[in-house]
């Protein structure tokens, strides 16, 4: 049986119930433009990984655990297949950086506007990607299953 500490439910509870709940119920902040929520909501995500690599590190466990290592082929063909994705994306996103749709309605105001806010909005997509499957993918997972 695998022994999971106190801090591994904690964490647990804050995946399952705290996140969900921050982003339901949080207040928007209306003087910030989007590039500093996105670079806020990368930040918090951040902390949230390093107080879970601080944690996982500390009880000496291996990334197998996780599920992140090693690495069969099928894994470097989604990475290899995201990345692709990536790539046309911010292709996609340049190209038609400014423009405005058809009839003349601007973009909704959740779209990033500008190659700045276009970048950060990049960056933090990325970003949380690949940490939300860290902590739900791998952490949660594992977490759940050493209880169950």
């Amino acid at each position: 049986m695998i022994n999971i500490s106190m801090l591994d439910g904690l964490m647990s509870v804050l995946l399952i119930f705290g996140l969900p709940a921050r982003a339901i119920f949080r207040k928007r902040k209306t003087g910030i433009s989007k590039t500093q929520a996105y670079q806020r909501s990368l930040a918090t995500a951040a902390a949230i990984v390093c107080a879970f690599i601080l944690l996982w590190s500390s009880q000496k466990r291996s990334l197998e655990l996780l599920g992140l290592w090693p690495l069969r082929p099928v894994d470097f063909a989604l990475i290899a297949t995201s990345i692709a994705a990536l790539i046309l994306l911010f292709i996609i996103g340049r190209m038609t950086m400014g423009r405005q749709p058809a009839g003349g309605d601007p973009k909704p105001s959740s779209f990033p506007n500008g190659p700045e806010e276009t970048r950060w909005f990049l960056i933090m997509a990325s970003g949380l990607g690949v940490i939300w499957e860290i902590l739900y993918r791998g952490y949660l997972q594992w977490s759940l299953g050493a209880v169950m």
